[in-house]
């Protein structure tokens, strides 16, 4: 349980500003100390608490910081905690909520490995303490009267000024094996151990003549196939600093350099922190906020939400059970597991790593897209386990209601219609009662990656392609917030689920899909399409949490997939279509050939889509030989494209997924985007 809040700063923040109707909002700044009883059962699931140390209570202690912005005055207050959780230690809710949009040169710099105090930054990454009343966007969560939660759960986090963090007890002398890959870019003689900068594991005898680095090859979606040894006398333990070579267990170094690629090394360490605390931190701070009579930041419901890792993190958090606090009381309310696709991840297990995230590019064959994908139970034909997604929360009151909420990148790159089909991918499966699933039609992992307008340099030559995809789904993402609140706190029943479904025959196999011929954009047969690996990782693994075997054995075999199907103008027919989809000037998709001159990065391709703009006229149609309608004869000037925009608006929002609210502001970005497809340059095919 959370004994007791810290209080370093509580403050009014920007001057007292006041947004829309609301009064001014203070912040809270401190930590939050917990007691865990390792006894009850409401920690039976979390792997190692019996092994850390105890106070003289019997109970297993940790701390976190904590960030509360809440309404100044009472009458302000909507009595709904918004959680976000952290993604990695740093805040991006008000660019998913606020719409708050970070500047291009922010994006570069995160796409370039940008750092703040010394910690890789997230796309759309906030301030730790924000002060510039630009960064709360057009303050929608104030306006709204939510209280905003951070609260640092990730046990791999070093404590830092800049991002959140949990100081997670020790399990000591407790030794296991650690698998390491390390994705390099660029020359380097020194490779950390740490993912994304965050605590290594130490290697316990970094002399071991046996210990095997291996640099596999990435882009390689069976996992590993293509690998060579590096000989043991090339590498060491060690890191290189202003030139002297100083020995580390938590560095590499080779004195030749690394060369770009993957480098696998496995090796036993000790002492691993307690990672699935991280789960009780969210549920007691939730708990305590709505029923401790000295909260600072008291409220009624408590909705949590997540994007990628921490899409994740919530969805492993459902498996395991842990919503029911120690004294028998619903933690979240409500929860929207956002962009982490059927993932869950390595939360919960003894030398977890929290940061890493399995792909078919980098990070091959870590413990996230497991088995059991679906509230109801099923039987996985590769190993014959039964067992659904909520089966170890043993009281159903304890369990929140839930949206889950993807984008097209998570059919295509996260497994995500294992959510919703049965477990060989050939039928639908019917959802829980307390949940819904959600899918934004045609969008890629995160609208910040790409921001609009495109730049020119983003542009396909001699096409008229662009690399990655602005279309916004942050509109409907806000809608489904409210939608929630009012389902926990009125029982409104919400929309229905939006994904595709074999019933409606929506679901496609890539290499099956029909697609336009778009010149120099091939079809979504040539892009890479993961689909997860049954993997073994040990006798221990699914019971206890631990690993035994690194490398896993991989059975073989994959779980089948499918993605949503198209229409003619290869944009995707199902799951909650935006304005962009329902009045559109061009094709989207959340996949993109890996091949395109001076794209960027692998990863970043990894993680976005294409934006392909319709021919203009007749003539350009024909000159780009585009099977696609020319926007001249869709709509026959600006103000026929916007009447119809509007008049889409109005669809959505009576059908849940637009707020009254944001209908002018949705409207006049299409008129943006409208501007921006009709004044691009005349192109040449090529």
């Amino acid at each position: 349980m959370l004994s007791n809040i810290e209080i370093v700063e509580r403050s009014v923040i920007l001057g007292g500003a006041r947004f829309g109707e609301r009064g001014p909002y203070e912040k809270i700044r401190g930590f939050a100390n917990f007691e865990f009883d390792p006894l009850s059962d409401a920690n039976r699931n979390i792997v190692d608490l019996d092994k850390a140390p105890r106070n003289a209570r019997g109970m297993v202690e940790g701390r976190s910081n904590i960030y509360v912005l809440q309404p100044v005055n009472q009458e302000d207050r909507a009595n709904v905690a918004i959680f976000e959780i952290v993604n990695r230690g740093n805040k991006t809710l008000f660019n998913k909520l606020n719409r708050w949009t970070p500047g291009r040169e922010h994006i570069e710099q995160t796409m370039r490995g940008g750092k703040r105090g010394g910690v890789p930054l997230e796309v759309g990454c906030m301030p730790h303490d924000p002060d510039d009343i630009d960064v709360f966007g057009d303050g929608w969560l104030m306006r709204r009267g939510f209280t905003v939660i951070w609260v640092g759960w990730e046990g791999d986090v070093l404590p830092s000024e800049h991002q959140m963090y949990f100081e997670a007890p020790i399990a000591k002398g407790v030794t296991g094996v650690v698998r390491n890959l390390a994705l390099v870019t660029a020359p380097t003689k020194t490779i950390a151990l740490g993912q994304w900068g965050h605590r290594p594991y130490e290697a316990t005898n970094p002399d071991d003549p046996d210990l095997k680095l291996v640099r596999q090859e990435p882009n390689t979606i069976a996992g590993v196939e293509k690998e060579e040894v590096i000989p043991r006398e090339q590498w060491r333990f060690a890191r290189e600093e202003n030139g002297d070579v100083i020995p580390d267990p938590t560095y590499i170094y080779k004195a030749d350099g690394f060369d770009g690629g993957v480098y696998r090394l496995v090796y036993e360490s000790k002492d691993p922190p307690v990672l699935g605390l991280g789960f009780a931190v969210i549920r007691d701070t939730a708990s305590y906020a709505k029923h401790a009579a000295d909260c600072p930041f008291p409220v009624e419901c408590a909705i949590s939400i997540g994007r990628s890792q921490t899409g994740r993190f919530q969805l492993d958090y459902l498996y395991s059970g842990v919503n029911g606090d120690e004294e028998g009381r619903r933690g979240l309310d409500g929860m929207i597991p956002h962009t982490g696709g059927a993932g869950r991840g390595s939360f919960n297990v003894r030398f977890g790593q929290p940061t890493t995230g399995c792909n078919h590019f980098a990070a091959t064959l870590y413990p996230v897209d497991m088995f059991p994908f679906t509230a109801a139970a099923q039987t996985d034909p590769h190993t014959g386990r039964c067992e659904g997604l909520y089966d170890k929360t043993t009281n159903a009151a304890h369990l929140p209601l839930v949206f889950h909420v993807n984008t097209g990148w998570e059919y295509w790159a996260r497994g995500n219609s294992l959510l919703h089909t049965t477990i060989d991918g050939a039928g639908d499966v019917e959802e829980a009662a307390h949940e819904r699933h959600f899918f934004f039609s045609g969008t890629q992992h995160s609208v910040e990656m790409t921001p609009f307008p495109p730049t020119e340099e983003t542009r396909l030559p001699e096409s008229l392609i662009y690399r990655g995809n602005f279309q916004d789904y942050h509109f409907a993402l806000r809608a489904l917030v409210v939608r929630l609140a009012e389902w926990i706190r009125e029982g409104k029943e919400p929309p229905q689920s939006m994904v595709p479904t074999h019933e409606r025959s929506e679901l496609a196999r890539p290499k099956e899909m029909a697609f336009p011929s778009i010149r120099h954009f091939g079809g979504p047969g040539d892009v890479a399409f993961y689909e997860p690996w049954v993997l073994d990782y040990g006798a221990r693994f699914h019971d206890e949490g631990i690993v035994d075997i690194e490398p896993p054995t991989r059975f073989g075999k994959s779980y089948p997939c499918g993605v949503s199907a198209v229409d003619g103008d290869g944009n995707e027919i199902a799951g909650v279509r935006t304005l962009e989809m329902r009045a559109p000037l061009a094709t989207y998709t959340p996949w993109r050939r890996w091949d395109y001159p001076n794209s960027f990065t692998a990863m970043t391709d990894y993680f976005t889509g294409a934006v392909a703009p319709f021919p203009r006229t007749a003539a350009e149609k024909a000159l780009f030989d585009d099977p696609r309608p020319a926007i001249e004869d869709l709509y026959n000037s600006k103000d026929a494209f916007l009447g119809e925009v509007r008049a889409r608006a109005e669809e959505m929002s009576r059908e849940g997924f637009l707020l009254p609210e944001d209908i002018e502001d949705n409207v006049a970005l299409q008129g943006r985007i409208w501007d921006w497809v009709m004044g691009r340059p005349d192109y040449q095919p090529g």
